[in-house]
């Protein structure tokens, strides 16, 4: 079956399924399930912050592709089923709630509240997944890849539930193997023994329902940076300090239109009309790329809270790869995400990236300021917009 043939069979619940009218809009269910993420993005942000290495960068990527895993498998969800549909409704507030709780426990995941961590998130995941089986009963093309999906999120969730029984190391590897394990899962299409794969041009996805709900989150995160400046600002007013929240501000913008100005809504119309390319298309746009670019905000966020802490200290690695390099994997992330859309080579932002991860060793060496770190990331950004502006979009 490919995304012109009808689906076969008729549905046990035909009421819960979207009409396939267009790009279906975004409810307020589903806005309400995503305001939970402010306060895991915050959460993600405040671990970078209190753990600023490489370690601790890579236990903060364990964590938030874990979460996005709980988000985007469920925004694939309410692509296919009705967010506005009782029991559809109250799937998404169990998730809601679940998610409240995995926040809740990330500033201790890989000490006292791992197991906690652990068992919420199976209990999401297989619970979110097996729901969602039985709901689309008699669909087959969508029963089929449910089917094929839940021993495979299962398998990598109950991983996660070991992990969090062990410590230290240990849990670190486990954690980042279910990790692995998920995204190669997805990208082989979740194979099982004599049933086959889960081909994604069978999938039937809406591409510009997704494309607008991963925008939705981005601008979460982007929300999230600026809230996290503004209290620091609270904290210790003055000239100093305001002139440091005025430079974070421009970089929150400067970011945000990057991603919102153009491409966002051309992003939305090119997946819309993608055909049988739109669910492997969608696979890579937003399950791989876009928590590269959620990633690039809350390093970027990290940065912005120790530019208005100490603007005038000069920039250890640490303040200038956050200043630096969160932009830069920011721009990373959307350079992807324009390359696999338009299958073009995005020139300015990979320049820009280049530029932004030199500067790093440089603004250490010669002594540069937090607040000179940040300004030359905004002065980076910036031109990638006014590059933009003067570029044609391919058709």
């Amino acid at each position: 079956m490919t995304r012109s043939d009808p689906p076969a069979g008729e549905p046990a619940h035909p009421g819960w399924l979207r009409k396939r009218q267009g790009v279906e809009p975004t409810t307020s269910t589903e806005l309400f399930f995503d305001l939970v993420f402010i306060f895991t993005v915050t959460q993600l942000s405040h671990y970078l912050i209190a753990h600023p290495d490489w370690r601790g960068a890579a236990r903060t990527a364990v964590l938030l592709a874990l979460v996005w895993f709980v988000w985007i498998y469920t925004t694939w969800l309410t692509n296919w089923l009705h967010p506005d549909r009782g029991p559809v409704r109250a799937m998404l507030l169990g998730v809601a709630l679940g998610s409240l709780l995995l926040s809740a426990a990330i500033p201790q995941a890989f000490a006292g509240t791992g197991l906690l961590f652990a068992v919420v998130y199976v209990t999401v995941q297989v619970g979110r997944t097996a729901f969602s089986l039985w709901a689309v009963q008699g669909t087959p093309w969508l029963v089929d890849g449910f089917q094929k999906s839940l021993p495979w999120i299962a398998g990598t969730s109950v991983l996660v539930v070991v992990g969090g029984l062990v410590g230290g190391a240990v849990r670190e590897a486990v954690w980042a193997t279910a990790v692995v394990l998920d995204v190669v899962g997805l990208l082989i299409g979740y194979p099982l023994p004599g049933r086959g794969r889960s081909r994604p041009e069978r999938w039937m996805v809406e591409g510009g329902h997704l494309a607008e709900r991963c925008g939705a989150f981005v601008l979460i995160a982007l929300g999230e940076s600026i809230l996290v400046t503004g209290t620091t600002l609270t904290s210790h007013v003055n000239r100093v300090t305001s002139g440091a929240f005025l430079l974070a501000f421009a970089g929150s913008v400067a970011l945000w239109w990057v991603y919102f100005a153009r491409s966002a809504r051309a992003a939305t119309e090119v997946i819309a009309r993608a055909g049988e390319r739109t669910g492997a298309l969608s696979r890579v746009a937003f399950n791989y790329l876009h928590p590269v670019i959620v990633a690039g905000v809350i390093v970027t966020s990290a940065g912005d809270e120790q530019l208005l802490r100490e603007p005038g200290a000069p920039a250890t690695m640490a303040a200038a790869l956050f200043t630096l390099g969160g932009p830069a994997l920011f721009l990373a992330g959307h350079a992807a995400y324009q390359a696999v859309l338009w299958r073009t080579v995005p020139t300015s932002r990979i320049v820009a990236v280049v530029v932004l991860l030199a500067l790093v060793p440089i603004g250490v060496w010669l002594g540069a300021t937090v607040a000179a770190c940040a300004a030359a990331a905004v002065a980076v950004t910036v031109g990638v917009v006014v590059a933009d502006r003067f570029r044609i979009r391919p058709a």
